[in-house]
């Protein structure tokens, strides 16, 4: 009988992944050093790395397909991956083999929980002998600030207007095309990338420019499981640079962002449960060198190869993405007793944009455009809210926007009667505050104010002086939440969130409020934190 080779299996079933044989993942040397890590206590703690291979790019199907072809691994099946105007909030249908993100066998592998990522590193290691694992955060952390990203994702950083050439991330064109294809938006809750990635989700691996090291999509793309048991979101690093672990650990760490987010995600340290089975997650792997700097593998031919050709076709598409213009900045406001005028900075792009006004009115979220075709840096609004409202500008290349520009507030406010009640929107100064919806709650409580670290002024006119209960509404992510309440820029006292996460009615916040106007303020000492109202009642 002919004996059939791997080649003639190639050209028989073209891209189609045979699972006779193992693929070699092509491996990055990383070399010892040591990073510095500074945490949020303004401490700070170095950690030395011993030398390993990293893989070069994010673990992809055609990997991850052998592996369950040579042992029948039953791979978890209940992955929320369909998109919709909720994002994932679809049936948990899907799996590795069977989700939208399986554009080809050299995309990242995604819908895969923890413990199916191990079983897959333990299987590689017996079938090489090598000693293949899941990398750790202090792996990833230490490839981030020696490889040369940092200069990328660094708000101050020499090349932080470039990261689209390295990484996928929430960007212009994802952006543009989410709602169209999926009727899902990036709200003011996402930081979109101020430029285009040429993709709207999950990109195939390699297709960003490599590191110093070689490594591909370490930022962005998939979002990666790493092998570091998860205690607290103050965990440190070991000082040796070794995978935390213990005893009967039920959550991981997760690292990188994804397509879905922007670079504020990068360096945030995620938290995933054992079992948990997302549509951004996937893994990479490292091999365990006993701190030898081995040199760079090369990878199974047939996959290196092949890859190389689907990526020409990849860049082809990407090529055909028109660009979108630049963020409009220089806008001003100028308010007249029935008007209110708007300028900006015209483009300097060869090819001029048209402009979009939009007017926001922060009491009830309702947004509309002014102008649709503003070609001459100024518009008047002829008809303004009679309270506060926000602007922003949008430049446009046919239906391709650009962000909007940063916003900017009428000087108008309501004074709202103590005692009574005081919607979190309402705030006569806010800049820095995000006014959304939430499509959970019910009609009189679906508009709140995002205040994070961020500062909400409220006009009021007290009745009578005393002592009165402040009962407000918020939102947190399940941590304890603080809040200091000031009143004339003075802080009277101060609240913390508790119990799970959701929205809750703080209770027992008492306060002493003289007669007369004044300025209450909500100062915000911890992210993720959202005012939906506050009840301000005599004692």
């Amino acid at each position: 009988m002919k004996k059939i080779t791997l080649a003639t299996l190639v050209l028989l079933y073209g891209n189609r992944v045979w699972a006779a044989d193992v693929i070699e993942p092509p491996m990055a040397s990383i070399p010892a050093g040591s990073f510095t890590v500074q945490t949020e206590n303004d401490e700070s703690y170095d950690v030395t790395v011993p030398a390993f291979q990293m893989a070069k790019y994010e673990l992809t199907v055609a990997e991850y397909s052998r592996f369950i072809s040579d042992t029948g691994y039953e791979s978890a099946n209940n992955c929320s991956h369909r998109i919709d105007s909720g994002w994932f909030s679809g049936p948990s249908d899907g799996s590795w083999d069977n989700n939208i993100y399986r554009f080809s066998e050299f995309h990242p592998v995604v819908c895969i929980n923890y413990d199916n990522a191990v079983a897959y590193t333990q299987w590689l290691s017996r079938k090489t002998g090598k000693d293949y694992r899941l990398l750790s955060e202090a792996q990833w952390q230490y490839v981030v600030e020696s490889g040369g990203l940092q200069e990328y994702i660094k708000a101050e950083g020499k090349k932080r207007e470039q990261i689209c050439d390295v990484a996928n991330l929430a960007d212009l064109h994802a952006q543009n095309m989410s709602e169209k294809l999926y009727g899902a938006s990036y709200t003011a809750a996402y930081n979109v990338e101020n430029c285009s990635d040429k993709e709207v989700t999950l990109a195939m691996v390699g297709m960003y420019k490599a590191d110093k090291y070689g490594v591909h999509d370490l930022v962005g793309n998939a979002n990666e499981i790493m092998a570091d048991c998860y205690v607290s979101d103050t965990d440190k690093l070991k000082s040796e640079g070794v995978t935390k672990t213990g005893k009967e650990c039920k959550a991981f760490f997760s690292k990188g962002g994804a397509w879905h987010w922007g670079i504020q995600n990068v360096l945030e340290r995620s938290q995933k449960s054992r079992d948990f089975l997302g549509a951004i997650e996937g893994f990479r792997i490292v091999r365990d060198t006993a701190g030898q700097q081995l040199e760079s593998q090369e990878g199974s031919t047939w996959f290196v190869n092949t890859l190389k050709k689907e990526q020409v076709k990849a860049r082809r598409v990407h090529a055909q993405v028109a660009n979108y213009p630049k963020q409009v900045t220089g806008v001003k406001l100028t308010e007249f007793k029935e008007k209110v005028e708007l300028s900006w900075q015209l483009s300097n792009d060869e090819i001029q944009p048209t402009y979009q006004v939009i007017r926001q009115d922060l009491l009830n979220n309702h947004k509309e455009v002014i102008v649709g075709s503003g070609i001459n840096g100024r518009v008047t609004d002829l008809n303004p809210l009679p309270h506060k409202a926000r602007y922003s500008v949008v430049a446009y290349y046919g239906d391709r926007p650009s962000l909007h520009s940063e916003t900017i507030d009428t000087s108008a406010y309501i004074t709202h009667a103590i005692p009574g009640k005081i919607e979190g929107e309402a705030f006569s100064q806010g800049t820095d505050i995000e006014v959304m919806n939430s499509v959970q709650e019910v009609k009189e409580d679906r508009v709140f104010a995002s205040l994070g670290l961020a500062k909400a002024q409220y006009k009021i006119d007290v009745s009578t002086a005393g002592q009165y209960a402040l009962q407000p509404r918020v939102y947190h992510t399940g941590s304890s939440k603080r809040v200091e309440v000031k009143l004339n820029g003075r802080v009277i006292t101060s609240f913390s969130t508790s119990s799970e996460q959701g929205w809750q009615v703080v209770q027992d916040v008492h306060i002493n409020l003289p007669k007369g106007e004044h300025t209450l303020s909500l100062q915000g000492l911890e992210a993720r934190l959202s005012v939906n109202w506050m009840d301000i009642r005599r004692l």
